[in-house]
């Protein structure tokens, strides 16, 4: 049951001061805990027991886990001079990134996500760039992670032309501004402009990729 950040609420609403959890998930772990208070989490037990469906216990446990303080944008979500030579390689290092900065718990099933909207058809916009999007409840605070690889790859582009930097959107299911199809939008439109493209593309540094994207996304850090 700790293996899921989202029921530690649970147990400390409990008073289990103890947890077994493997080794690898002991920093999400550490790190969630820091974020609780003992009150908070007997509050969110106490409406759970009064729940009489999975679904609405699964929504409170989401809810409660959503961070919504965070910026789209982070340092530990843009990755330059990638060695992924494919696409399957691409997104599962863009899904990493997000569940290393904790921002997902799931990056199995968010992976699987991501890939039934690549079904539905090709993110790969054109002129070297791809934009794989999806909406889930898996995502605990809306992000936006870069991946600048160090050779082009094959994305079944619109232009036919194969891919060399791919900017992941992925957002909570219940986000209330809809903002997943307003940056989309705004990013789709940006870029359509060979300037925006260029400059882009010529950037090799972390910081820099991630002050540009800010500022002409107009999306605070």
């Amino acid at each position: 049951m700790a293996g899921d950040v989202r029921n530690l609420a649970i147990l400390v609403g409990l008073g289990l001061d103890e947890i077994s959890a493997s080794a690898s998930q002991v920093p999400a772990l550490k790190d969630r805990i820091s974020q609780l208070s003992a009150r908070s989490c007997e509050e969110l037990l106490a409406r759970i027991m009064a729940c009489t469906q999975a679904e609405q216990v699964n929504k409170l446990l989401a809810d409660d886990h959503r961070d919504t303080s965070q910026s789209l944008l982070d340092s530990s979500l843009v990755i330059v001079e990638s060695d992924s030579r494919s696409k399957e390689e691409a997104i599962r290092e863009l899904i990493d990134s997000l569940f290393i900065a904790g921002r997902t718990e799931n990056p199995d099933r968010l992976e699987d996500v991501v890939w039934a909207r690549e079904a539905a058809y090709s993110t790969g916009l054109g002129h070297g760039f791809a934009i794989p999007h999806c909406r889930s409840d898996l995502i605990n605070a809306n992000s936006i992670a870069v991946l600048k690889l160090r050779r082009p790859i094959e994305w079944n582009s619109l232009d036919g032309k194969p891919v060399q930097m791919v900017v992941l959107l992925a957002v909570h299911e219940s986000d209330a501004n809809n903002s997943h199809m307003k940056v989309l939008a705004k990013l789709a439109r940006k870029l359509m402009n060979e300037e925006f493209r260029d400059r882009l593309m010529k950037l090799s540094d972390s910081g820099r990729i991630l002050s540009y994207l800010s500022r002409e996304l107009e999306i605070p850090l």
